[in-house]
């Protein structure tokens, strides 16, 4: 009878514990990611964008070099819900980084030449909704694999400086793009500490400066409700 005792009552206990491992595996979550983008571009495309625009304006630019500039602060806030111990729905508003491209050279009408430097700005944020499926593994550890939505938002800003003449111009675009991420994370009590890299492909307008693909490294801080 003591042995049958001891045995419910450790059964009792296990079912218990697993009882509040479930219970924490599912429920309203808030957060914050932040991190590193890159935001791939094709330099050769731009540099040959820049040549037709100044050629239609009966322009040529000689001694011309250029330079992009791919990486920059990301950053996130999000709110989800864990359905199951496996599956977690998410939304998020997010940066999804931003790039540099710089030119310079000599520009000229056949007649009379000078230096001329342009420079473009883009930068895409917007609301993602995403699936995470999740594989816990040890003790408080999870894996995941994303994939979802980015509603992106894209702006351009333009500045041509030609001797002591300057313009400017800013325009925007809105698209919808896949993203894809996979990640690793690790709770204790209500908090969790994610480290992910996350994939958002063809941002931008292909009219304008060619679509791009941005890589999200991030890590994020998660209070679990």
């Amino acid at each position: 009878p003591m042995k049958t005792s001891r045995s419910i009552l450790l059964g009792l206990a296990l079912l218990a514990a697993s009882g509040a491992a479930r219970a924490e595996d599912r429920g309203f979550y808030v957060g914050v990611d932040i991190g590193q983008a890159n935001v791939s571009s094709d330099q050769r495309a731009l540099d040959a964008s820049l040549v037709y625009a100044f050629n239609q304006l009966g322009l040529d630019i000689v001694n011309g070099s250029s330079d992009v500039g791919e990486d920059s602060l990301t950053y996130g806030l999000l709110v989800g819900y864990q359905i199951l111990p496996y599956l977690a729905v998410e939304a998020s508003y997010i940066d999804a980084g931003e790039f540099q491209y710089r030119a310079r050279g000599t520009v000229t009408d056949g007649v009379t030449s000078g230096e001329g430097h342009f420079a473009l700005d883009a930068a895409a944020k917007g609301p993602t909704v995403s699936v995470l499926g999740i594989l816990p593994f040890a003790h408080d550890w999870r894996v995941f694999g994303r994939v979802g939505m980015l509603f992106a938002r894209t702006s351009y800003d333009y500045r041509v400086t030609i001797d002591d003449s300057v313009g400017t111009q800013g325009m925007s675009r809105s698209s919808e793009n896949f993203l894809w991420g996979i990640g690793v994370g690790y709770t204790s009590g209500v908090w969790t500490s994610r480290i992910e890299y996350q994939q958002i492909q063809d941002m931008g307008d292909k009219d304008i400066t060619g679509q791009v693909d941005s890589s999200r490294v991030t890590y994020s801080a998660i209070y679990r409700f």
